[in-house]
């Protein structure tokens, strides 16, 4: 019988560090300590965290596929699901499972609080278009929040809340077109919702008290 995993790979303590100072650095934005959350946001950008986002969907040499004996076929793009999942679908994936990746369970980020402090401190969290993985801030590249397909549209995935997550980038990304036994990973429906990290402080809301 196949072992499962519950994620591509296990988190680093790396990310949770970055959790606490993202956190400081919301309380010094608020507080108006624009330098002090500035330097927090510089010390959230950890290297290893890069590594750790890369082994999930860089080069380096993988075994994970193949794993799937009876794949779904990958449809045309005109027999897939729309690649536009509706906002109301994303609310609710998003009151169900928080701000927590259902895979590896580190906490993910709101878009709209990347946005805001994106826009305070654009010299430590630069504009990412066309900008190298290296180039990006580590923690907030990670952290990203993605809603994740379990059956992956190019397979006949819809965009409905029961096929549907809330996942980190890399373990998004990681995935890409693969299915769940491809990569021998459990269905994280299977597991309880967890609202907050696997580590770290309690409570995680994904920095909306931003908002």
């Amino acid at each position: 019988m196949t072992q499962l995993k519950r994620c591509i790979f296990e988190p680093i303590s790396e990310i949770f560090e970055a959790v606490r100072l993202l956190n400081e650095v919301v309380s010094a934005h608020l507080e108006g300590r624009s330098n002090e959350a500035e330097r927090l946001l510089r010390k959230a950008n950890i290297w290893e965290i890069h590594e750790w986002s890369e082994k999930m969907w860089g080069k380096q040499p993988r075994d994970w596929s193949g794993y799937d004996p009876n794949p779904p076929p990958v449809l045309p793009e005109e027999r897939r699901a729309p690649e536009y999942i509706p906002v109301g679908v994303k609310k609710e994936i998003l009151k169900r499972d928080g701000y927590i990746c259902r895979f590896c369970g580190i906490p993910v980020i709101d878009k709209r609080a990347k946005k805001i402090l994106k826009q305070a401190y654009p010299e430590t969290i630069p504009i990412e278009n066309n900008m190298s993985n290296e180039g990006k801030h580590k923690a907030f590249q990670a952290m990203d929040r993605n809603p994740d397909h379990l059956l992956p549209r190019s397979r006949g995935g819809t965009n409905t809340q029961d096929n549907l997550v809330v996942a980190c980038a890399p373990c998004n990304c990681g995935r890409g077109e693969r299915t769940l036994a491809d990569m021998k990973l459990e269905d994280p429906r299977r597991r309880p919702v967890r609202k907050t990290p696997l580590q770290g402080p309690n409570g995680w809301t994904g920095l909306s008290q931003l908002m």
